[in-house]
């Protein structure tokens, strides 16, 4: 092999090394992206009925998690919506 066929290859594998490297970096980046864009609130929704399926207007709903003990409430409205 001529000393410039060899410098061409050299210099190939060092630009094929490059990239590889580019693009593992790239790929890196881009799987964290998905892990931050989580959501850390969600809604809860519903309607308070009793046994009959009557709504029952304005009553207060107690949500506790069991994951952290955190206690939230919210208001049911006129139509037993919360």
């Amino acid at each position: 092999m001529s000393q410039s066929a060899a410098s061409k290859l050299r210099n190939c594998s060092v630009a094929v090394r490059w990239t590889s490297a580019f693009l593992a970096l790239l790929l890196s980046f881009a799987g964290t992206a998905s892990v931050h864009a989580q959501v850390l609130y969600g809604t809860i929704t519903g309607t308070v009925s009793d046994k009959t399926g009557a709504v029952i207007p304005s009553v207060v709903v107690t949500i506790t998690s069991q994951d952290t003990g955190q206690i939230r409430t919210a208001a049911a409205n006129a139509t037993g919506d919360y």
